[in-house]
């Protein structure tokens, strides 16, 4: 009876782990009236990721002893930006070797854009819209090579009457859990290989110099 027991829990937490190694992660951008929207996606669920909610911050009065506060900390706020920003050009090189060992096995669940051309001018329209046809028509095969290409809605109108100019596009990047898991242990474990051996490498050449 225990036995059973055992083997029935195992059995639950075995359907339960190969369930979650399928499940399908990724992100979902929408830019849409001017405004961009980025969620991560874990299966059904969607968390909003950007724009996140800001607290509305409370109107203080400026003297001079507040502007040069203001000051003080607008000159700090910008050597942190400098720190930042050196430290995240230093690891750019590694985000793109993990990106292009994802890339293989990113699937674009869905493409979509929707451009809206519109001007008084009729030659000018005419020539962006050709211009429009044309970038897509150079980028589907980029996509199509890089990525595992889903359902795609591609259109480019225009409206020689006038108007404004409108942009609506959507992107859904999925990959199994199961998928990224591996890569991401296999990616560290590589780059974890070459920091020692680079470390080895330049020990050797350091005891090899003649004293």
């Amino acid at each position: 009876m225990l036995g059973q027991i055992i083997l029935t829990v195992l059995l639950v937490l075995a359907v339960l782990v190969a369930v979650l190694l399928v499940l399908p992660v990724g992100i979902r951008v929408r830019f849409r009236d001017g405004e961009l929207k980025l969620w991560y996606c874990f299966g059904p669920v969607r968390i909003l990721g950007y724009p996140t909610a800001k607290k509305p911050k409370a109107k203080k009065e400026t003297t001079q002893s507040s502007v040069r506060k203001i000051v003080d900390d607008h000159v700090e706020a910008n050597r942190k930006y400098h720190n930042l920003l050196g430290e995240w050009l230093a690891q750019l090189k590694t985000v793109l070797g993990l990106f292009w060992a994802l890339k293989p096995k990113l699937r674009m669940k869905r493409l979509e854009v929707k451009l809206h051309l519109a001007g008084e001018d009729p030659c000018t329209v005419a020539l962006l819209y050709g211009g429009a046809w044309a970038a897509v028509g150079g980028l589907v095969p980029l996509l199509e090579e890089g990525f595992s290409l889903g359902k795609r809605d591609l259109d480019v109108d225009c409206n020689f009457s006038g108007g404004q100019c409108d942009l609506t596009a959507g992107l859904d990047l999925v990959i199994g859990l199961g998928r990224l898991l591996y890569i991401l242990i296999r990616y560290s474990l590589d780059t974890l290989g070459k920091a020692d051996h680079k470390k080895m490498k330049g020990g050797k050449n350091y005891e090899s110099e003649p004293s």
